[in-house]
């Protein structure tokens, strides 16, 4: 009997070292609630604006794009262009606007088409050159019986 009582007591000396050597610290939880962490460990989450930051950091600026190329915000505005022109083109009685090719690469206008007679030409340069962002109007347009 003496024998199981000695090691019954080494077990138990054992977990109790083995106890205080992982340092565990108790914790003030109950059973089935959320452990609660300390200051030290907890992360903030990135806020949006910290990932809008990081996106216009990483992009490639304008002036390092390769020549000829151009930026997404640019052809965006160049589309705009190019819609308010054409808009303007067919809204206007004096002009056939249906059959003028509009183009905008980086404000700069291009009409293409055949239309009637040169009054007309000079009407859709001039209803071009009036929308906003245009830089320049290119006159690709010619008279004579439209198809």
């Amino acid at each position: 009997m003496k024998v199981n009582a000695s090691i019954t007591a080494a077990a138990v000396a054992a977990a109790l070292l083995a106890l205080a050597g992982c340092e565990q610290k108790a914790d003030s939880t109950s059973v089935g609630s959320a452990p609660s962490y300390s200051q030290e460990r907890a992360v903030p989450a990135p806020s949006p604006s910290d990932k809008l930051a990081d996106r216009s950091a990483s992009a490639v600026p304008e002036s390092a794009q390769p020549e000829g190329s151009q930026g997404v915000g640019q052809s965006i505005e160049d589309a705009s262009i190019t819609a308010k022109v054409k808009a303007a083109l067919l809204a206007s009685s004096d002009v056939q606007g249906s059959v003028i090719s509009v183009r905008t690469e980086q404000g700069h206008v291009t009409l293409k088409g055949k239309v009637l007679d040169e009054k007309q030409i000079d009407r859709a340069v001039q209803i071009a050159r009036a929308v906003t962002g245009v830089k320049d109007v290119e006159n690709q347009l010619s008279a004579g019986e439209s198809s």
